[in-house]
């Protein structure tokens, strides 16, 4: 014996609501997969010294290095924005008490390259002018809106064809154009992953990964019993 796994529910609404008598509810999902066209890249700066106005000096004149070097590489004001800033002290524990060594500065910045293929060069002159961190690199679609649209579609595609299937299993004829749809939050998933590359003695090759859009939706269909 077989089971229908999604989850199914039926129900019979009273006439006296002047309503429909039997409307099943089903559950479809649409997805797809886009290559991205748009990629946030975090980097960082990180000084230490005992003084911990000189490490925020240090730090502000490799953090101004490293953005006049993107700049001239082509990226705009806008799209690079500050994403932390700490400063925290530098403690060494040694026989249980706590002696300062001095402090450690950390900025942290998000950078928006559109141009995918630029990626890898994006670290490369990053690393060259000064930063020491290598965050994250994160995937994603610059209008998710106009593949999701799409995705709904399949949603509603896939809950057809549950009604379809489950009313030859049940002898029962159905009305696939649904008397009422409820749409569930989009999800768009982003591909990220951590970056841990220090050095730029070689070209960073980066390879990008495919963007997860899914839609959910809940769908009534009527469906009619068979006379015997």
């Amino acid at each position: 014996m077989s089971y229908y796994e999604p989850p199914v529910s039926f129900a019979r609404i009273s006439p006296n609501n002047m309503e429909l008598k039997n409307v099943i509810k089903l559950e479809g999902e649409g997805k797809l997969s886009i290559m991205p066209d748009l990629a946030t890249v975090t980097i960082g700066i990180m000084t230490e010294n005992k003084s911990v106005v000189a490490a925020q000096q240090e730090n502000a004149s490799r953090t101004t290095k490293v953005l006049e070097t993107l700049k001239t590489f082509g990226v705009l004001d806008r799209n690079i924005q500050t994403i932390n800033y700490l400063i925290q002290p530098i403690v060494q524990y040694i026989d249980g008490k706590s002696i300062n060594q001095g402090f450690q500065v950390t900025h942290l910045l998000e950078i928006t390259v559109k141009d995918i293929e630029s990626v890898g060069s994006i670290y490369d002159i990053a690393i060259n002018a000064g930063a020491n961190i290598s965050k994250s690199l994160n995937y994603k679609v610059d209008n998710p809106s106009l593949h999701y649209h799409q995705a709904l579609e399949n949603a509603l595609k896939n809950a057809q064809a549950k009604a379809v299937k489950l009313a030859k299993y049940l002898r029962v004829s159905v009305n696939l154009i649904p008397i009422k749809i409820i749409e569930q939050d989009q999800q768009v998933i982003p591909f990220d992953q951590p970056v841990y590359s220090f050095q730029a003695e070689q070209s960073t090759q980066v390879q990008p990964r495919e963007v997860q859009i899914t839609a959910k939706i809940s769908a009534f269909f009527v469906y009619n019993e068979w006379n015997s």
